[in-house]
């Protein structure tokens, strides 16, 4: 554009438009800390400016994006990403129903990132579902390239909740993600159909480090800062997470040519799973009866139906 006003030329009114609508995916895209969201083979490391904030704290982009944020100004503020959309091409990875999150001034779920084009072992994997927050369905093959729905939204007060389906292990696979403000919480319920369970993982950002893991609930921390995982079925707890830091899993790439260990937990796999995301505790009680859960959280309590919707 630049460059065709510099020759004399006018800039043709849809590449305008374009433009102009570039800038609000940009920064819907960025986090509190300023910096872009890695997904597919965006870099972890870009760090955006000069372009306003959309006034928009939600925001669904059809191409499969979701983004959400609690405030544009305060870096202690959350947001999270969650990805739909039409099958993987050019730069994207295989990420649907993947999600990351960050909450009380740091990152907590992260991608494994872009790596390199270099045709490496690692780089190919940094583009499989495995390198991503996704739920597999356990006992079926992967179908690349499959389009995934974006079947339902509802913005309540303090909270957004989303559920997304497709079929990518040839049944339908479904995640209903429900995310909380103020008392910040992110709970996600994965289950398949078929009569198929469903395992999922969850990469932590590289300065969390496990602390423990026991009847259902790990724990992470960075010096004082803790964050829990809570899993459940049913209304049950459900036990034998496995976590791996390094080895076959436990990666990410914050820039360029990097391979970094991470702490990644793997789910034992199960008809039905509901994760809970609790920031800044290591000791949240999260109980389940009637179909409701209730997490109390360090701030107060936060309460949810176990089906999401």
């Amino acid at each position: 554009m630049t460059n065709l006003k510099d020759c004399g030329r006018k800039v043709p009114g849809d590449i305008s438009a374009r433009w102009s609508k570039l800038s609000g995916f940009i920064m819907h895209s960025t986090n509190p800390a300023g910096f872009m969201v890695p997904i597919g083979d965006g870099g972890a490391d870009h760090e955006p400016s000069g372009f306003p904030n959309p006034s928009e704290r939600v925001k669904v982009f059809k191409a499969g994006y979701v983004y959400g944020r609690t405030d544009w100004a305060k870096p202690e503020s959350a947001f999270y990403s969650i990805r739909f959309g039409p099958g993987t091409k050019y730069h994207g990875h295989e990420d649907h129903l993947g999600l990351t999150y960050y909450a009380q001034g740091r990152d907590v779920l992260v991608d494994a990132g872009f790596h390199s084009y270099e045709p490496t072992r690692y780089r190919y994997w940094t583009m499989s579902p495995e390198a991503h927050n996704v739920p597999t369905v356990v006992g079926a093959r992967f179908r690349p390239r499959t389009a995934t729905r974006l079947s339902r939204t509802a913005y309540d007060s303090g909270r957004q909740r989303y559920r997304l389906t497709d079929k990518a292990y040839g049944v339908s696979r479904t995640r209903s993600v429900l995310v909380n403000h103020d008392e910040d919480v992110m709970a996600v319920l994965d289950g398949a159909g078929g009569g198929k369970k469903v395992r999922n993982i969850w990469r932590f950002d590289p300065s969390l480090k496990l602390v423990s893991n026991s009847g259902g609930k790990v724990v992470l921390a960075d010096g004082k800062f803790k964050v829990s995982l809570v899993q459940l079925s049913g209304c049950k707890p459900v036990s034998g997470q496995k976590v791996e830091r390094g080895g076959r899993l436990g990666w990410v790439s914050p820039s360029y040519m990097a391979k970094n260990p991470a702490t990644t937990v793997v789910s034992p796999a199960s008809a039905s799973l509901l994760t809970v995301i609790v920031p800044g505790t290591d000791q949240p009680k999260v109980s389940c009866a009637g179909g409701k859960v209730t997490v109390q959280t360090a701030d107060g309590a936060v309460g949810f139906k176990a089906s999401i919707f």
